[in-house]
């Protein structure tokens, strides 16, 4: 199951944490940040709260995450989930069943048709789990860059004197 939750930025597991610095300082970066215990892939980093906002350089270096931000937010799909599986949507646990059936398969059948029959039922489960929790967010759109704002603006400029 471990697996399966860090195959996929999945929405129902997702967790928001601000980090704190932390020392050694790296030596190319201006910070270095502990991740959370119980991160399993790391969905999205910024330097403010708001999940539109544009995301900044870093590196995920051995548990620490190194950036030149004095601000770290962190969105991450988090272990604690693991063990929640009341919290689960219905497609995510199918998929988890199927897969777990595909563990056992060997011991259970000894049809190696039988075997590649789950394996291609777990395969479409998860494609439909990863498809249900990706609409459970809207699409992000960046905001307009210069060039967009000034094209479609009364004025056609950038400035009042430009």
């Amino acid at each position: 199951m471990l697996r399966l939750l860090e195959q996929h930025p999945w929405n129902f597991a997702e967790e928001v944490a601000q980090l704190t610095a932390t020392a050694p300082t790296p030596i190319d970066f201006e910070y270095g940040y502990n991740k959370p215990a119980d991160c399993l892939r790391i969905n999205y980093v910024s330097d403010t709260a708001r999940r539109d906002s544009a995301p900044i350089t870093y590196k995920d270096r051995g548990g620490r995450i190194v950036a030149n931000s004095d601000i770290v937010i962190l969105w991450y799909v988090s272990s604690t989930y693991l063990n929640l599986p009341g919290a689960w949507p219905e497609l995510f646990s199918d998929a988890v069943g199927k897969h777990i059936a595909i563990e056992i398969g060997p011991v259970t059948t000894a049809s190696n048709s039988k075997d590649d029959i789950l394996a291609a039922k777990a395969v479409r489960a998860m494609r439909k789990a990863q498809q249900a929790d990706a609409q459970a967010n809207g699409v992000w759109k960046p905001p307009p860059g210069r060039y967009i704002t000034t094209r479609y603006s009364l004025t056609g400029r950038v400035t009042e004197d430009g």
